[in-house]
């Protein structure tokens, strides 16, 4: 497979190193449709074409986005106080539903001793789901009053938009110079998986947030994409016969699918996707020209 057009996909300064990886595009075959050379055959459907492509970003941009996201995470997290979380309430209802069953199917006895036991679990519970509901509500209110008020919130929320901006510039450019989308639906009437994306869509939506590690090359010597499905979980998964930036070329079976955590390079292996010669990789906006 020949080496994949790289598309920076904001503007630094000049100099900068660059943040490197690999996606996979895809477009739709028709009739009497010719496959673009370099492409790949698709797992999911036998009427797309996928190809790999190498996007960049400025590494200053990407350790600001970086900071940004660890800002934002620590002002959302729940205040540590208890009674938040529903996993007591749960493991009390839940013992008092098998002891319930218990008695039913005759396996505890006496029946009475385990049925009031049950009767106070399931209530007790209950007392502590309605409680610990409440005061989740007042943490995370808090948590939303910390964001809003933080100083890093117009920062996160002006590169969340200038992110999302460009990345559907990027998308556009990509399918007006090349035919391949960023994002695209299997087949009308399906619903596994609905789309495939190059990157996790969510932090795009709205332009409400970014993910630093959709940025950074996935482990493992292959090229990963994400499969959205009908109930709305996505799956990342791994394109056969591709290679990463810098990977050995391993050939990954089509069932290779793992979740999005397991698939990002560590913080330690960033400094291998680095290019020094930031002026070797075209703009997005150079290739409009």
């Amino acid at each position: 497979m020949s080496e994949p057009a790289v598309y920076r996909i904001l503007e630094g300064a000049p100099g900068d190193a660059l943040v490197r990886r690999r996606i996979v595009a895809w477009r739709r075959l028709e009739p009497g449709d010719v496959r673009s050379q370099g492409s790949v055959d698709v797992p999911e459907s036998p009427f797309l074409e996928a190809k790999v492509f190498e996007i960049a970003l400025p590494a200053p941009v990407h350790a600001e986005m970086k900071r940004l996201a660890e800002a934002k995470s620590s002002a959302l997290a729940l205040s540590k106080i208890p009674l938040v979380d529903y996993e007591p309430a749960g493991v009390l209802i839940s013992a008092a539903g098998g002891m319930a069953i218990g008695v039913w199917l005759e396996y505890l006895r006496p029946a009475s001793w385990f049925l009031a036991t049950a009767a106070v679990c399931f209530v007790v519970g209950v007392i502590i789901a309605v409680i610990a509901k409440r005061r989740r509500a007042v943490a995370e209110a808090a948590a939303e009053a910390r964001w809003a008020s933080a100083p890093e919130r117009k920062e996160h929320d002006a590169l969340a938009r200038e992110i999302a901006q460009a990345w559907l510039q990027f998308g556009q450019l990509l399918k007006r110079d090349t035919g391949f989308h960023v994002e695209i639906r299997v087949a009308e009437g399906s619903n596994d998986p609905l789309r495939l994306a190059s990157i996790d869509p969510r932090p795009m939506e709205g332009a409400k947030g970014f993910d630093p590690e959709d940025w950074l090359p996935t482990e493992g010597g292959g090229v990963r994409y994400e499969a959205l499905h009908a109930g709305g979980e996505i799956a990342t998964r791994a394109m056969p016969g591709t290679t990463e930036v810098g990977g050995d070329p391993a050939p990954i079976t089509k069932s290779d699918v793992a979740p999005k955590g397991e698939v990002v390079a560590e913080h330690g292996e960033v400094a291998d996707t680095i290019d020094e010669r930031a002026d070797d990789a075209p703009s997005s906006i150079d290739r409009s020209a």
